[in-house]
């Protein structure tokens, strides 16, 4: 009788205390037939009935909720003025002003991040774009300082002019031709590394091998009190003026092949085929008589070197394809099936009147 008072209170109130779940396994004999057992791997349906009602949860929370406890209630959520109303702890001014030196320095740290720059090769079109729009306007001051009728002499004009040579276009040729050779120098300096380890005492056949001394076997690194009592040791020695030992335990040094691979990057190869060396040199010996001639030229030689770069990139990519298939028909023909023939284990065969069927017996 108590029970069923207390219950229906429970519902009267709407307040759920938290009780423990029940454990829903349930343990099945052994007599059991597999087929009789449910699935393990099968999931609950999704109880769309629960959903459209607005129904509790099935278990409640220590913590009820104003919310859960109207939907619990099948009422709408009515205003209590006893619950207190929720404070937040807001900054002072003071504390802004600490934290304003943090706040600036950590927006600094993520912009980089929050920006969208563009890809390398059109960002190397537009500076090597820029780089030719001031030397067009290079060329044109230039070009009217000299009338037409003394092209070819400009130097002899312009010593019998009194003109200066040094103007605006003068440091502005320095700094083009100097980014220009930056950029070639860079490009063709960047390369990487490789040791062929098992490669036997002939080189490769390539002139960017060459053998090169590494330790084989790297001892390991010492530990700190070691390292603490080294810096002691070497410190007093210095004080003292006492000789270095030499080192007993010498790592093993190896002769191995390092093989020096270019490896140019996608900016500077766009820029070096945009603005290199020799569009310098095309814009120094432009004029007023041949500029259509080099206006039809620059563009011409972009087109070529592009063309053939991007062809050659394609071919090392197709000959790349080409040997890991290759690799994958030599693996699947003869490598696979010998590595993982298809066999079976004579001594555990068994008849199938050896079988004992515990479901059926």
């Amino acid at each position: 009788m108590s029970t069923l008072s207390s219950a229906s209170t429970r519902r009267q109130t709407g307040v759920f205390n938290p009780t423990t779940p029940r454990n829903s396994k349930i343990s099945y004999n052994i007599s059991t037939p597999p087929s009789a057992t449910p699935s393990i791997s099968s999931s609950t349906p999704f109880d769309w009935d629960a959903a459209r009602l607005r129904k509790p949860p099935p278990y409640a929370t220590p913590f009820v909720d104003r919310r859960l406890q109207a939907l619990k209630n099948g009422g709408a959520l009515t205003p209590n003025k006893s619950t207190p109303k929720r404070t937040v702890r807001k900054k002072t001014m003071w504390q802004k002003v600490v934290n304003l030196p943090s706040e600036i320095m950590f927006q600094v740290e993520m912009l980089p991040e929050t920006l969208s720059f563009p890809s390398s090769k059109t960002s190397a079109r537009l500076v090597g774009g820029s780089l030719n729009l001031v030397h067009l306007c290079v060329c044109i001051s230039r070009i009217r300082k000299v009338p037409e009728s003394v092209t070819g002499w400009e130097e002899m004009y312009m010593e019998a002019e009194e003109l200066s040579f040094f103007d605006w276009t003068f440091p502005a040729q320095i700094l083009l031709i100097g980014i220009a050779v930056f950029n070639s120098i860079y490009l063709f300096s960047r390369t990487r590394n490789y040791d062929l380890s098992l490669q036997p005492s002939n080189l490769v056949n390539s002139p960017n091998a060459k053998f090169v001394a590494t330790v084989s076997d790297p001892p390991p690194p010492p530990s700190l009190p070691v390292r603490l009592w080294r810096a002691f040791v070497i410190f007093w020695r210095f004080l003292l003026n006492i000789p270095a030992t030499t080192a007993k335990n010498t790592p093993k040094m190896a002769r191995v092949q390092q093989l020096e691979i270019w490896y140019p990057g996608d900016f500077e190869k766009e820029l070096f085929l945009i603005y290199s060396p020799a569009n310098f040199l095309m814009w120094t010996v432009t004029n007023g008589s041949n500029w259509i001639w080099m206006l039809m030229l620059m563009p011409l030689v972009w087109v070529q070197m592009s063309t053939l770069t991007n062809a050659f990139q394609m071919l090392i990519k197709d000959k790349d394809i080409i040997a890991a298939e290759v690799m994958h028909e030599y693996d699947e023909k003869f490598v696979f099936p010998r590595v993982n023939p298809i066999r079976k284990d004579a001594a555990v065969m068994t008849h199938q009147a050896e079988v004992i069927n515990v479901w059926e017996d």
